[in-house]
């Protein structure tokens, strides 16, 4: 039982490495979204930290390889496909990979769920709701049929 709550710990950790002092667009601590996001998967310690990680790479300086050194190939590659590349297209590029691996997709579909809670969009400029809301729902619509 120990050995699971320190893969969690460790991705916590890496976590809160990867977003200290960052804020989200309602001004609220980054990490508290990681954790809402990963607190979805609190039966698979594994799917747990790669939902904690799922943005990671993206702000911060550690890389997939990191990842896979401290995890395994299994969380590694899970934040990989949630990791969207540099100049990579949000619908047509990041979420049509995205979509092409199943963890990565229920993680993805989390992570917009959270970013789409209408507690925390209510705080955001309205011209930023939209424009985020369609972004959002193009993304689970794709999910959902394909």
């Amino acid at each position: 039982m120990a050995q699971n709550y320190h893969m969690i710990d460790k991705a916590i950790a890496f976590a809160l490495k990867a977003h200290t002092s960052q804020v989200d667009k309602t001004g609220q601590p980054y990490i508290l979204h990681c954790l809402r996001v990963a607190a979805k998967f609190t039966g698979d310690r594994e799917m747990y930290s790669a939902a904690v990680m799922h943005d990671v790479v993206e702000d911060s300086s550690i890389t997939i390889a990191e990842i896979e050194d401290a995890f395994g190939s299994r969380v590694s590659g899970i934040v990989d496909g949630l990791t969207r590349r540099k100049g990579e297209v949000y619908l047509t590029g990041f979420i049509k990979r995205c979509n092409r691996d199943p963890l990565a997709k229920v993680i993805k579909t989390a992570d917009i769920l959270d970013n789409l809670e209408a507690s925390r969009a209510i705080y955001l400029p309205e011209e930023e709701r939209i424009r985020l809301g369609r972004r959002y729902f193009k993304a689970l619509k794709y999910f959902a049929e394909n």
